[in-house]
Formats: C-alpha cells, sequence, structure tokens
C-alpha cells in the first residue's frame, strides 16, 4: 500500500462529503463564497446588490443574480482535490501531508473566489456585447464561459502548482 493512500481517501472523502452536502444547500449555507465574490463584483462593477435567502444577490440594472449555483463549489472541490493529489506526491512526512491538506483548501478557497468573480465578470461583459448583439441564447453562453473559465484556470492552476512543487522539493534533495 502506497504511504499516500490514506490521505487519497481522506481527500476523497472530503470531496464525497461536500458534494453530497452541497446537494442540501441554500443560498445562505454559501455565503463563505457567494458574499466575498459579489463583494468584488459590486467593486469592479460598482452597483449593489440586493441579497435575498431565496434567490441569491440580485443585480437589478445588470439583470443578474449570484445564487447557489453561481457559488463555485464544485470548482472549488475540484481544484481542490486535483491540486492536493499533485502535491502528495512530493511530500514524504504526514505532518506535512495534514497541513497541505489545509493549505490546498485555503489556496483552492481564495483561488474560487478570484476565478469565480473573473467568470462572472466576462459573462456580464458578454452579455452586454455578443449575447444581446447576436441574439444568442443567453444559458448558452452563460455555461460556455464557466467551462472555458473554469477548465483554463483549472489547468493554470495544476501547471503553477507543479512548477512550485518541483522546484521547492528539488532544492529540498
Amino acid at each position: 500500500m502506497n504511504n499516500n493512500t490514506p490521505f487519497y481517501i481522506l481527500a476523497i472523502g472530503i470531496f464525497v462529503l461536500m458534494k453530497f452536502w452541497f446537494r442540501t444547500f441554500e443560498n445562505d449555507q454559501l455565503l463563505f463564497l457567494l458574499y466575498p465574490t459579489n463583494s468584488i463584483v459590486e467593486l469592479i462593477t460598482g452597483d449593489q446588490a440586493i441579497y435575498s435567502s431565496m434567490s441569491g444577490f440580485e443585480y437589478p440594472r445588470l439583470n443578474i443574480i449570484i445564487e447557489k449555483s453561481c457559488s463555485g463549489y464544485n470548482f472549488l472541490l475540484l481544484c481542490f482535490t486535483i491540486l492536493y493529489f499533485q502535491a502528495l506526491k512530493y511530500s514524504e512526512c504526514s505532518i506535512r501531508k495534514l497541513i497541505q491538506l489545509v493549505q490546498y483548501l485555503t489556496i483552492t478557497y481564495i483561488l474560487t473566489i478570484l476565478i469565480n468573480t473573473s467568470r462572472i465578470i466576462i459573462s456580464i461583459i458578454l452579455k452586454h456585447s455578443v449575447i444581446e448583439s447576436f441574439k444568442i441564447d443567453p444559458h448558452i453562453i452563460h455555461e460556455s464561459i464557466g467551462v472555458v473559465t473554469y477548465l483554463t484556470f483549472l489547468l493554470i492552476s495544476y501547471i503553477i502548482n507543479e512548477k512550485i512543487m518541483t522546484t521547492k522539493y528539488a532544492k529540498i534533495k
């Protein structure tokens, strides 16, 4: 058995538990992601959102809502799992692996907020230019922007993490 197996199982357990837990969430339980994302969107757009537990953060002038499905929660879980798995192959100390678990939860939390905010801002910009000009279904554009943004940043995060880990652990050995 690989000495990383317990940590892989722990990370998968966190992923599965949090994925099932997500099904019970409403907007209020996701404020830890929605609130900071909304705050940055407000800062960038200069618009104020109106929060409702039922609908999330509504922007009447922009005609958008930031709610549960816009939280980036799935990206958070996936990004954490991938980056943590990646880091495990470089660390030999069990204590270090547990510290990395907390570090990667924190790092991916911050990344999720920044990347999700980027996705929302891109959607706002495209909504007012491409969608309205070409009469494209907003739902298709919204989903496409999400897939492209999350996949792009997931790959970039993976590459950067790999570079950091190889550099860091090359110096240790």
